[in-house]
């Protein structure tokens, strides 16, 4: 038995659906908080159990005889708490026989200093000693918030932000879904690391200019220093720990964070988006 959790969610979902179209007899369960959202699922022959990683309890039926497990990481900002709970899932899923787990991580996250990437390395590391199979899928920058970057400079006439000289290589949810699922009812991935990138890079000229094109007028982009950034952030109101983690990011993208292409996506996938196309498909609402 397969079971995915998060299955509520947007990359979750994904999942379920890329799975249910490459491997229709798979037998197949989903772990959610909210079973009344995941009912259309119910209805496709999909088993769909109550999973609550605060609710140890509610963890023992849900990951009742699986076998292979997709362990999604929980949104919670607090790393402290967030480990908690993956590592409470984890516990779970070994004393329920759970024999592979695949962990959804972020690229390159052993190169570059983020509290959000140490959560990852510490929850992978929890998984490899857990004395389970495992894989793990180190997920690049989404296109979405590469994208939200593009639709901010086409509303303030500017693309003003700290990345300096940065190139990234984003990669769309339906992309990621698509290999994530040829690891889940596929073989030989046990104890297998995959950095799953576009297959190219852009900068933030590339995406004045296409915001430049989506705008039908010049917008350019002008490199800030962080100070500047935290400034225009707050003025946005967005909270301080909100700001800080934005410009963590935009550190470890000046850093060298997702500027890396890997074939890893592409020869799972069978496809990965070119990174550019990436963002305007989701500028152009075509992104599932």
């Amino acid at each position: 038995m397969l079971l995915i959790t998060g299955a509520n969610g947007q990359l979750g979902r994904l999942i379920v659906e890329e799975v249910l179209r490459r491997a229709p007899g798979q037998p197949l369960a989903v772990s959610v908080r909210e079973p009344d959202r995941a009912t259309d699922l119910a209805t496709r022959g999909v088993e769909v159990r109550r999973g609550d990683y605060d609710e140890p309890s509610s963890l023992t039926g849900a990951f009742h005889g699986v076998n292979r497990l997709l362990l999604m990481p929980t949104p919670e900002p607090d790393p402290v708490i967030r480990v908690n709970r993956l590592r409470v899932a984890i516990e779970a899923a070994v004393a329920a026989g759970v024999s592979h787990i695949v962990y959804p991580s972020a690229h390159a996250i052993d190169r570059f200093d983020n509290p959000l990437f140490a959560t990852h390395l510490q929850t992978e590391k929890l998984i490899q000693e857990s004395g389970t199979d495992w894989t793990m899928l180190r997920n690049a920058i989404y296109a979405d918030v590469i994208a939200r970057e593009v639709q901010g400079a086409i509303a303030a006439g500017e693309l003003a932000a700290p990345a300096g000289t940065a190139a990234i290589a984003p990669v769309l949810r339906r992309d990621l879904a698509a290999a994530t699922a040829a690891v889940l009812v596929g073989e030989g991935h046990e104890g297998r690391i995959y950095e799953l990138t576009g297959p190219d890079t852009l900068n933030w000229h590339d995406l004045a200019a296409l915001a430049s094109e989506k705008a039908d007028r010049l917008i350019a982009y002008r490199a800030i220093e962080d100070d500047e950034a935290a400034d225009r952030l707050k003025a946005a109101g967005l909270p301080e720990p909100v700001v800080g983690a934005l410009l963590g990011f935009y550190a470890a993208y000046r850093a060298g964070w997702c500027g890396t292409p890997s074939p890893d996506l592409a020869n799972l996938a069978g496809r990965a988006t070119p990174s550019l196309d990436a963002v305007r498909v989701v500028i152009e609402g075509t992104a599932r």
